[in-house]
């Protein structure tokens, strides 16, 4: 059933483009429009998905320093201000934090 009021809620959406919010469908669709033609862009050096990670970049800085208050699909993580890795030669910090790849492999599995 969850299915089913997912795709009604779907299709709603798809008929009802008055009721869509201006700032997230100009996102979705400029979001959309450049990983479809990014490859063309971007340097061939770069890795495959690389379009994909530039959107999603763009799209978190843009609702970080605009203050988006629409909806989300969760919130952005906080870390640790001493954590991240260290650029070496510089003073530069990057806020990222590396997983434990056993903790990924023994995640439970949802069970249906």
């Amino acid at each position: 059933a969850t299915g089913a009021v997912n795709v009604t809620g779907f299709i709603y959406s798809l008929v009802h483009p008055w009721e869509w919010s201006v700032v997230p469908t100009i996102m979705f669709v400029a979001g959309t429009w450049f990983v479809m033609n990014g490859k063309a862009l971007l340097p061939k050096a770069l890795p495959p998905g690389t379009e994909v990670i530039l959107a999603t970049a763009v799209a978190t800085l843009y609702s970080m320093n605009f203050e988006y208050s629409g909806g989300v699909v969760g919130e952005i993580p906080t870390l640790d201000a001493d954590a991240g890795m260290k650029i070496p030669g510089t003073d530069f910090v990057l806020p990222i934090e590396l997983l434990d790849y056993n903790r990924i492999v023994e995640a439970p599995v949802a069970e249906r």
